[in-house]
């Protein structure tokens, strides 16, 4: 329930400041990554390619876990002016970009996500982002217009499109949360995967591929509040321009 993430659990939920979110909050720039914020890929600033409209070499992990993501399958283009000024990474539903996997990380987390999708409808699964073989990703099932978090559970969000979105997400079991844009929050069980922590983006190695642009993601270890949940939010759309 929501009102469990307002009042705290202390076992889990991160008191963060502004700074430790990994942005000074009257600031557009990231200055801070600490150790809460473990992963963080963003394409504005990570990404190495020879220029616009190249292949993706590599993308620097700048989050406390340093997992650099250099395992580059079939072409994801890196394009330097897509949203807000700032670069992104095409994918074409067969392409991915992966790390290696570094020991496992236990629930809870806190997932944020932005992307465009350019093939998002109700054909085939995909993934634009995923822990290791399905155990915590955001996901569109087959057939639906849907997007979902999963670690042994679903948890089902609203329909999206091709447009561009900023997603929130919690994995703690039954207490997970769900959230696009400025939308409400979704609740539900996502189950208790604990994931390698072996990041991949545009697909679930060869399967379930997704077709669209990939602007950012962070992942930090432990629950933020809904207000830091926001603060991230609203830093995001600042930076991304994306609602």
């Amino acid at each position: 329930m929501i009102t469990q993430y307002l009042k705290g659990r202390p076992r889990s939920r991160l008191d963060l400041s502004a700074v430790s979110l990994g942005f000074q909050y009257d600031s557009p720039v990231p200055t801070d990554y600490l150790t809460s914020l473990y992963s963080w890929y963003d394409t504005s600033d990570s990404v190495s390619s020879s220029g616009n409209g190249s292949r993706v070499r590599s993308i620097t992990d700048k989050g406390s876990k340093g997992n650099n993501l250099t395992t580059i399958s079939g072409n994801p283009w890196h394009y330097t002016n897509v949203q807000n000024g700032k670069g992104a990474i095409f994918f074409n539903g067969t392409s991915f970009i992966a790390g290696s996997a570094q020991g496992s990380e236990a629930q809870p987390q806190t997932h944020f996500l932005v992307i465009t999708p350019t093939g998002w409808g109700a054909g085939d699964q995909q993934e634009p982002v995923s822990m290791y073989n399905n155990s915590q990703c955001f996901y569109k099932p087959s057939g639906a217009t849907t997007i979902n978090t999963y670690a042994g559970n679903t948890l089902a969000g609203p329909s999206i499109g091709n447009n561009p979105y900023i997603i929130a997400a919690t994995f703690d079991s039954s207490q997970s949360i769900l959230s696009v844009n400025g939308s409400s929050y979704y609740t539900g069980n996502t189950s208790t995967g604990v994931a390698s922590h072996n990041p991949t983006i545009g697909a679930n190695g060869s399967s379930f591929g997704y077709t669209g642009y990939f602007m950012e993601w962070r992942v930090y270890k432990g629950l933020l509040t809904l207000a830091h949940i926001a603060q991230v939010k609203t830093y995001l759309n600042y930076k991304w321009a994306i609602y």
